[in-house]
């Protein structure tokens, strides 16, 4: 049976465990000495395979109409399965912000009309940089 679904969850899968490896090997090769950034979508990476994998476990017992489907989704696996994720998201945001609030000019955003991140500069400087 079809199941496109499944097909897209190991596709996703094997893109984030591929990235992943690719990734680790490059900060291994490069001894650590990477930007946050590329640490924190590396994180990415390796929670969105672990996911995806289990994902792909609970899609197999849905499936199948297996009654082990309602107890796998009540596991601490199933329930946790975007922890790693969300870890490296949130200090991508967090850090991305942080940049945007601390190293951007005003005057320039104003000029170039980016309204978000003028409130936020205001928000959180209350002034300009100067």
């Amino acid at each position: 049976m079809y199941d496109g679904a499944l097909i897209q969850y190991i596709l996703i899968c094997v893109v984030a465990l591929v990235g992943s490896i690719v990734f680790v090997s490059w900060m291994i090769y490069k001894k650590f000495h990477v930007s946050s950034v590329y640490l924190y979508v590396t994180i990415m990476l390796i929670g969105e395979a672990y996911r995806s994998a289990i994902t792909i476990h609970g899609r197999i017992l849905a499936m199948a109409h297996d009654e082990r489907f309602y107890d796998f989704t009540l596991s601490y696996l199933w329930t946790t399965r975007a922890v790693i994720y969300l870890i490296g998201m949130t200090a991508l945001v967090s850090h991305m912000t942080y940049r945007v609030i601390t190293n951007h000019d005003l005057e320039k955003l104003t000029k170039f009309g980016d309204k978000v991140s003028v409130v936020l500069i205001k928000l959180f400087n209350g002034k300009k940089k100067r």
